[in-house]
């Protein structure tokens, strides 16, 4: 039997005093996010320019924006960048599950309100890099 607690620093410590440290993909994926959708605002940006708007105004209602290929790729990037980060945590997650099932008989852990610590607005991006955001509330 092995009891898990789950926290921030570490994704799991288990009552043998082993530690599971969290997936290392959140670090250089969050940079990777970022660029691309500055990138896909960036592009929205400059459709308003050769109309004659600042980037920052807004545009009347009716006027249709000239929107390139890029413009229509950019979105898609940004969305596969989100996409195979989710698959780096689940993967991580289902990984770590089936290890400790097949190591130990009977598996305690505890109770956490996940739903209520990503409210924490310090807290929430570290506990949702570590999977938490996958529970359910309560």
């Amino acid at each position: 039997m092995v009891g898990v607690d789950v926290g921030v620093n570490t994704l799991a410590t288990l009552s043998t005093g082993e530690k599971i440290l969290g997936p290392n993909a959140p670090r250089w994926a969050l940079r990777r996010v970022k660029i691309r959708q500055r990138r896909v605002s960036r592009k929205m940006q400059a459709a308003k320019v050769p109309m004659g708007f600042a980037p920052h105004n807004l545009l009347p209602k009716g006027i249709r924006l000239f929107r390139s290929q890029n413009w229509h790729k950019a979105p898609n990037v940004l969305a596969r960048t989100h996409r195979r980060i989710a698959h780096l945590r689940q993967d991580f997650l289902c990984q770590t599950s089936t290890r400790l099932c097949r190591e130990h008989q009977a598996i305690d852990i505890e109770t956490l309100a996940v739903h209520g610590m990503l409210t924490n607005h310090r807290l929430a991006r570290a506990i949702a890099d570590l999977g938490g955001a996958c529970s359910s509330p309560g």
